[in-house]
């Protein structure tokens, strides 16, 4: 019961909604010492294609772990010669873990 008090008052240090966020934006910026959340390639080096619906790893603040979901996305732009997907997603807090 003390954890779930925790984890309700935890979520109140997240967005609960969040607009046009590139995940790509966070993968060119993995080498400054932080998680790369949500993973951008997966155990195989393999790129993620992240889809509406999904629930993903967003943000670590001090011991907790937000997840958010994916309630849709869109490309910003035309160029899809680059490295990155162009992709903004608009996600949803879902649910706070403790990070171990």
């Amino acid at each position: 019961m003390f954890n779930k008090i925790k984890l309700f008052i935890a979520r109140r240090k997240f967005d609960r909604v969040v607009n046009k966020k590139s995940f790509a934006y966070q993968y060119a910026f993995r080498n400054k010492g932080e998680e790369q959340l949500p993973e951008y390639f997966d155990s195989n080096k393999k790129y993620v294609n992240y889809n509406k619906g999904d629930i993903v790893p967003l943000e670590i603040k001090g011991c907790y772990k937000a997840f958010y979901k994916i309630m849709g996305w869109h490309r910003s732009h035309g160029d899809y010669a680059g490295w990155d997907d162009g992709r903004q997603y608009a996600l949803k807090l879902h649910h706070v873990e403790f990070n171990k």
